[in-house]
């Protein structure tokens, strides 16, 4: 896999140390816990095919920084990196031999007390391309579905309070998405938010402005949005919130244009209980969203239903902007996400698209057991929201067992449907996977486990069954 060291990255983050190390010369290091992961992997279908399946042998060494990074913490700057390089080497495969880098990078600085302030941000990481092509989610089988994708970027902030009436905050951010196959763009963002200060008690208000333009170096579509709302609200009582809103959203003709609103509230009856939710009409048609939560003795439930108008470069973007643990095992993360695919980055498509998505959850916790049981469903629309695209729905459950108080024992079944209009193809895939996981000593850990997925398709080629068999190994010097 190439290694590009780009002088615009390196430079946006470096501007924001740069500026930074002014602000905040006192600024604490936290202890750095350097840490290595060895493991084996044997799989029976190294190329996720359907036939003249080969199995191999597969080397994995994961150096990293630890689970949390370095990071600093001072009075006007914060800053977090965290690191890792997985180097896989194949038995049989050695042409398959490759290194995996992940990188996320943040700096958060005060320039001028409350008024003045930079944020830089930059992210390595591998994501699938299609989904119609076979590919596991920690690119030892099937790899070549898989590219390196670079995002960073430079966010400079204006805040300003107004006494107590109100509060502003004019930003502009810049930040470019690369990938190793093609399609690298660049982005530029206008945002205005003007709300109410805490002089207003019984109601509340904010007007938002947001323009994004994409620019695409290939021959994908650029696009330009622009969206701007008013939100009015009323605090009923100490429990609920009442609010409406306003707006109008221009999506540069890709998805439909027009004027929105949406009436809807918050209710938080109790603190194990909070319900927040909004019907309405946008540009496109008919929305509603809905985030609930609901905790008894023994269970958590959760549901939440939202519709999003966004491409896989702003997922991208979203979620460079915040340091996550990189260093995950990846037999553990296959086993997390036995179906190999992250379904919001299923296919890297830098075209909008409407999705609908709704989310339930319920976890339960009895003795030395755990148990979580996850549904999903979504459905995407592109141009036209009273014709779907595409339609995704899944489950899995997982059961977690305490053997003794440094033994987990985890087991996992997992079940989506994966669905592609443009090419007439719709992938069912079953996953099972049992691991083992032990705390030797405060330094290290280790776990061995077994995986399994099959999927079938309409489309042959897509089809594949992949049995295996993993150990591994981490130390970490503290």
């Amino acid at each position: 896999m190439d290694i590009i060291i780009n002088k615009k990255a390196v430079f946006i983050l470096s501007l924001g140390m740069l500026l930074s190390h002014n602000v905040s010369a006192e600024a604490e290091v936290d202890k750095i816990n350097p840490t290595i992961t060895v493991g084996m992997t044997y799989t029976d279908n190294v190329d996720l095919t359907s036939t003249n399946e080969e199995s191999d042998l597969v080397l994995r060494v994961t150096p990293s920084l630890g689970d949390a990074g370095i990071s600093t913490q001072g009075s006007r700057l914060r800053t977090q990196l965290n690191y890792s390089v997985s180097g896989l080497s194949y038995e049989s495969n050695s042409n398959s031999n490759d290194l995996n880098h992940n990188l996320a990078a943040s700096a958060n600085a005060e320039i001028i007390k409350n008024a003045i302030f930079l944020d830089a941000f930059a992210n390595t990481r591998q994501v699938l391309l299609d989904q119609n092509t076979s590919s596991s989610s920690d690119g030892i089988s099937g790899s070549n579905n898989l590219t390196n994708t670079y995002t960073y970027g430079l966010t400079a902030s204006w805040k300003k309070n107004w006494e107590r009436y109100a509060t502003s905050d004019f930003s502009y951010s810049y930040d470019e998405v690369k990938l190793s196959g093609g399609d690298d763009s660049t982005g530029n963002r206008f945002n205005f938010h003007f709300a109410n200060g805490p002089k207003f008690n019984q109601y509340f208000w904010d007007l938002n402005y947001n323009y994004n333009e994409t620019r695409y170096d290939s021959d994908s579509p650029d696009t330009t949005t622009k969206i701007a709302y008013i939100t009015l609200g009323y605090h009923y009582s100490r429990l609920l919130d009442l609010r409406i809103r306003l707006g109008q959203e221009d999506y540069d003709n890709t998805v439909d244009d027009g004027f929105g609103w949406t009436v809807g509230g918050n209710w938080h009856p109790s603190e194990r209980t909070s319900l927040d939710a909004s019907w309405g009409q946008r540009a496109f048609g008919r929305t509603a969203f809905l985030d609930f939560s609901h905790r008894t003795k023994r269970i958590t439930w959760q549901v939440n239903y939202s519709d999003d108008v966004t491409n896989s470069r702003g997922q991208l973007i979203e979620n460079s902007q915040s340091i996550n643990d990189i260093n995950a095992n990846p037999d553990d993360n296959q086993s997390a996400n036995i179906n190999g695919i992250d379904v919001p980055l299923a296919t890297f498509d830098p075209n909008l698209r409407l999705t609908r998505r709704l989310t339930g959850s319920a976890s339960a916790h009895y003795n030395k057991s755990s148990f979580t049981l996850s549904l999903y469903a979504e459905r995407l629309y592109y141009g036209d929201a009273d014709n779907k695209d595409n339609d995704n729905q899944g489950a899995s459950l997982n059961w977690g067992f305490r053997i003794g108080g440094k033994t987990l024992m985890n087991t996992r079944l997992s079940w989506d449907s994966l669905e592609d209009l443009d090419v007439n193809n719709t992938q069912k895939r079953m996953g099972l996977s049992w691991s083992l996981n032990r705390t030797f000593s405060p330094t290290l850990t280790g776990n061995i486990g077994y995986t399994y997925t099959n999927n079938d398709a309409d489309i042959k080629l897509t089809e594949y069954d992949e049995n295996r068999v993993f150990v591994n190994i981490s130390k970490s010097y503290r």
